[in-house]
């Protein structure tokens, strides 16, 4: 008996009408017959291929065989896929992964494995693996999503012989594929601040839970992923008022309060995702302010460009170092709309050309200018053309520096005021 349907298979193990292959290995053990499990179905078989190929309703199957393990199955599976009237499987050579160029080539056979033909799924079958090819199955995956625009959708599965068992089951692990996602989408949040994709599969995947309809459903993600995304916008077109001031989606406040309204949902759908968040809202407690013209304004603006710097996003850390040494320079504490209107911030440009411009000892209004105007050209200027981005980078971290130095004279200043008074 193989392939008798108890329960409907779920979404994701369903090839929707696309083409789909299965990926196996092919071992040099005992197979021994077993009546398979996997979704309320079975399937009396030697091999573990055979009964997938039958659960998944493979279009094509893909077998990776060393020469012994040709020499001892390869006939014996086939015949088997030809009694379950599957398709007759493609047999592919595996180097037995002896030195290193034996599993460079592994890797080479796995990838075209993956890519051949363009189909829509593909499902690896790991429970014969030799040796590290289950590892490289995991490393192909992975490179494959780095670097390719579109990827097949990938699943894995594991059939688990039990020799004093009536009935083996097979597993689905896929969701070690789903690891993979994460790992590539926090990395990129975390060292570029790019969070689209984060937020993206965040989405997705409360989507999925929601589907699912088990146990109690997340309120809060759907949300949290919504204003990762508008940050990250925000970071990107350097929206210095949106979002250390702001308390809309997109801003600093509105992410450190999604993050504390969803971290008893994270810690439970999407724990991968909890100590990103942790990392995060420790950046983000020095970023929100009240106004941008206030000490807190200041440090937040300094907090916001070293971020950028951490990025290795430079030409916002101008940006933003630029704008912060301008707002010093405010000459009444009013309204943030008030000082943002273009004659007022006008007046206060003047008054910091005036105070740190070329007739002062540093120039500092220069350096910046000179510093940010070389990046925004893109070394278009005749001067620039020969400045090294090593040098740049110096010398906005020494900006930066003198920033922070700055903001701390000041400080020791207004305590001085308020001890005398």
């Amino acid at each position: 008996m193989c392939g008798y349907l108890l329960l409907p298979l779920p979404d994701n193990q369903q090839n929707d009408g696309q083409y789909m292959r299965l990926i196996t290995f092919l071992g040099t053990g005992t197979y021994a017959e077993t009546r398979y499990t996997f979704n309320g179905q079975e399937c009396q078989t030697r091999y573990v291929a055979a009964a997938l190929a039958t659960f998944l309703q493979a279009d094509e199957i893909t077998v990776l065989a060393t020469e012994q393990a040709y020499a001892s199955h390869a006939q014996g599976l086939t015949e088997e896929l030809e009694r379950l009237q599957l398709p007759r499987p493609t047999i592919r050579s595996i180097p037995s992964g002896g030195n290193t160029e034996e599993l460079w080539q592994q890797f080479a056979i796995i990838s075209e494995a993956v890519t051949a033909g363009g189909v829509a799924h593909v499902s690896f079958d790991i429970t014969h693996g030799f040796r590290a090819q289950p590892f490289f199955a995991a490393a192909v995956i992975n490179y494959l999503r780095s670097t390719l625009d579109t990827v097949p959708a990938m699943q894995a599965f594991y059939g688990e012989w039990r020799k004093d068992e009536t009935t083996s089951p097979i597993w689905d692990i896929s969701t070690f594929i789903g690891l993979l996602n994460w790992s590539s989408s926090l990395q990129s949040f975390m060292k570029t601040g790019h969070g689209a994709g984060l937020a993206t599969l965040a989405r997705q995947e409360n989507a999925a839970i929601q589907k699912a309809g088990q146990g109690e459903r997340p309120r809060t993600l759907a949300s949290l992923a919504e204003s990762i995304r508008a940050f990250s916008d925000n970071i990107s077109t350097v929206r210095v008022p949106q979002i250390i001031t702001g308390k809309e989606r997109g801003s600093a406040s509105d992410v450190l309060a999604k993050i504390a309204q969803s971290e008893a949902e994270v810690r439970t759908h999407f724990m991968p995702l909890f100590p990103v968040l942790e990392q995060l809202q420790a950046k983000l407690q020095a970023i929100p302010a009240d106004s941008l013209f206030s000490p807190q304004g200041h440090q937040a603006m300094l907090a916001l460009a070293k971020w950028y710097v951490s990025y290795e996003r430079y030409p916002e850390a101008a940006i933003v170092l630029r704008e912060a040494w301008v707002s010093l320079y405010a000459e009444t504490q009013g309204a943030d709309e008030q000082q943002l209107k273009p004659d007022v911030r006008s007046n206060m440009e003047s008054r910091w050309n005036a105070a740190a411009g070329k007739d002062s000892a540093e120039r500092i209004a220069d350096q910046i200018r000179n510093v940010r105007n070389d990046i925004q050209h893109g070394g278009f200027k005749e001067k620039d053309a020969r400045n090294p981005a090593n040098s740049l980078i110096r010398d906005l971290q020494i900006l930066l520096d003198k920033f922070e130095a700055k903001l701390s004279d000041n400080s020791s200043i207004f305590e001085k005021i308020i001890v005398k008074s």
